[in-house]
């Protein structure tokens, strides 16, 4: 029984040994096998495109992006041989629709109907016609305006002389005698007496007095009211101040301690070895190989000449196969060339970088400060 335990205990061990040798021979190609890239540059009159490619473990994992002026930009990824992500560029084959089959009854409906259902709907849709053709004679005809009887107003005995005159006709003449005799007999209208006209009763001083002392309270009111308001406008202006001059003083604190902290000794030392990883990054990091040539050029020649002497220093570095032709007399920027460069890095100098980060005193005394 005993022999048996210890049988299932060796197979266990000897699995998790071989569980942890494959884990640490991944994290090992991982670190160790360098990811490849390559950049392929050319702008010409006649065409312009932009590749990159990245590698890893022997081709086994690639992944390329590219830009084609005239087919346009896409991405392929490919692991084993087998292609994940295709190309943007291409497009997909049009699908041809099927149409579906009809039934007996939709095709019964798409027979045309006989004659005779046509020939009766045409004299409906000639009265129809006839119908909206009165519809629109009526209305651009325009309508009779209905003619207005004047009324001539029969004048009555009681009223005045001069409206009795102005609608009756002349009257014959007749004898003096008898005008005489008729005149003598007519009453003569006695005038009316005239309106007198009608005089408000004039106010006392007094009442007069007693009003406008009423109206000063009135006034007074709306003057501690209008008062009240500039009041609690310049309450609120002034607090608005106050808060501004508040959050001022907040913002010169915070910019002096963060002053502080740049002018410590441990933030000066946590820049230094910053600036020492940035370097040793770029070091392994930078590209091997680069080929072709450079046809630059900028308005200013001095600018140019600048970009020149630069391009001259990092020439030794990796673009001794590259050739450089700087245009000094030009009004526009020129840019032509075909660039091949081509580079490796290696994980294990970002994990590098990123222990000694981790466990780095002065960066530590740093996110502390920056807590407070």
């Amino acid at each position: 029984m005993l022999h048996i335990i210890l049988v299932i205990l060796k197979a266990v061990g000897i699995l998790l040994a071989a569980v942890l040798l494959l884990l640490l021979l991944a994290l090992l190609l991982l670190l160790f096998v360098p990811l490849r890239y390559e950049v392929a540059f050319r702008h010409t009159e006649e065409d312009t495109f932009v590749r990159g490619k990245v590698s890893w473990l022997l081709h086994l994992v690639t992944a390329r992006i590219f830009y084609e002026k005239p087919d346009g930009k896409g991405l392929a990824v490919k692991i084993g041989g087998f292609q994940l992500i295709p190309k943007k560029g291409k497009k997909p084959k049009p699908v041809k629709k099927t149409s579906p089959k009809k039934t007996r009854a939709e095709k019964s409906a798409a027979v045309p109907k006989p004659k005779a259902e046509e020939a009766r709907k045409k004299p409906a849709d000639q009265s129809k016609k006839q119908e909206s053709k009165q519809t629109e004679m009526e209305k651009t005809v325009p309508e009779r305006i209905p003619e207005k009887k004047i009324s001539v107003p029969v004048p009555e005995p009681e009223k005045s002389q001069e409206t009795s005159v102005a609608v009756q006709p002349k009257p014959e003449p007749v004898p003096e005698t008898i005008s005489k005799t008729v005149s003598r007999t007519e009453p003569t209208p006695s005038p009316e007496p005239a309106a007198e006209p009608v005089t408000a009763p004039r106010k006392s001083i007094f009442s007069s007095l007693g009003e406008k002392l009423r109206e000063i309270p009135e006034f007074f009111k709306k003057l501690r009211a209008v008062i009240l308001a500039i009041g609690q406008l310049l309450k609120k202006q002034l607090d608005r101040i106050k808060a501004l001059f508040h959050s001022l003083a907040e913002l010169k604190a915070k910019i002096d301690h963060y002053i502080e902290i740049w002018q410590e000794e441990e933030t000066q030392n946590l820049i230094r070895s910053v600036k020492s990883y940035l370097f040793y990054l770029l070091h392994h990091i930078r590209p091997r190989k680069g080929k072709g040539y450079l046809k630059y050029g900028l308005p200013d020649p001095a600018i140019t000449g600048q970009l020149t002497g630069f391009l001259y220093v990092l020439r030794p570095l990796a673009f001794s196969k590259l050739a450089l032709e700087p245009v000094f007399e030009t009004e526009e920027i020129v840019l032509e060339g075909d660039l091949v460069i081509k580079g490796h890095v290696r994980l294990v100098h970002l994990a590098y970088v990123g222990l000694k980060l981790l466990f780095d005193k002065n960066l530590k005394h740093l996110r502390q400060r920056l807590k407070e």
